[in-house]
């Protein structure tokens, strides 16, 4: 394979975890978390994309609280490196 393919295999690798609204890396920036299906479905049509938390309570005309995450171990792991994210976890409805 050659350096421009590898290139863009990596810049497609990176894509996906680029907000759909705003482009921020979420990756980056630690915000990648799971909300319960019904949260995620209610501000995007489809199982696959990334939002970050702000772009998601836009979209949800809402803050996030900690019952709209799921239980995914994903979450309490990211909220020890994302402050945004664990203060969402803990802020009650």
């Amino acid at each position: 394979m050659n350096k421009l393919a590898d290139a863009e295999k990596i810049a497609q690798g990176r894509a996906r975890w680029l907000c759909m609204d705003c482009q921020v890396d979420t990756y980056q920036n630690e915000q990648y978390y799971m909300l319960w299906y019904r949260v995620w479905r209610s501000i995007h049509y489809k199982i696959d994309g990334m939002l970050c938390l702000d772009c998601a309570e836009k979209r949800l005309g809402r803050e996030l609280t900690g019952a709209d995450f799921s239980k995914a171990r994903v979450n309490q792991g990211q909220a020890k490196v994302c402050a945004a994210l664990a203060m969402r976890l803990n802020r009650v409805a």
